[in-house]
């Protein structure tokens, strides 16, 4: 928790019931407490950061596909300490990396830059963490083989 930084936002981008441990709550339709960790390993690039508040202000396609009964309400975001401080960086509390409902990371060899949930049980059972890579929220030209990132950050394989 000493290697980390959080970012708050008032929106979200994805759906969450599948996390387990999770503090995210629903209120009044809008999810909330959702925790995303950017891995302290990556570099510092502001625009994951732009990439992933592109995403929470799209939760349109959430709200639409619910017939307008949820949406996304809050996410902080965890920055790793050895990016350079801002006015907005809050120090954690009690947020940690290994306890984020969703973590930005480079890929493993078996997904490559496929989102995917991390989960031990079987279909339909909660999972650990929901994760992206950086390539997937940055690269633009992935939309050819992905589709929509707004239609696959709600519904990661």
């Amino acid at each position: 928790e000493g290697t980390m930084r959080v970012f708050k936002s008032l929106v979200l981008l994805f759906l969450l019931p599948v996390v387990r441990g999770s503090m995210v709550q629903l209120k009044n339709g809008g999810y909330e407490d959702i925790i995303i960790a950017i891995n302290p390993g990556l570099p510092e690039d502001g625009n994951i950061i732009r990439n992933i508040m592109v995403r929470t202000l799209a939760s349109t396609y959430l709200f639409n596909a619910t017939k307008q009964r949820f949406f996304f309400k809050s996410v902080k975001i965890i920055i790793p300490l050895h990016w350079l401080p801002k006015d907005e960086y809050l120090s954690v509390k009690t947020e940690s990396y290994d306890k984020a409902d969703v973590i930005v990371a480079n890929p493993f060899l078996k997904y490559g830059d496929d989102p995917y949930t991390l989960q031990y049980g079987g279909c339909g059972e909660k999972g650990r963490y929901i994760h992206f890579t950086p390539n997937f929220l940055l690269n633009d030209n992935l939309y050819n083989i992905y589709g929509s990132r707004d239609y696959l950050v709600s519904n990661p394989r």
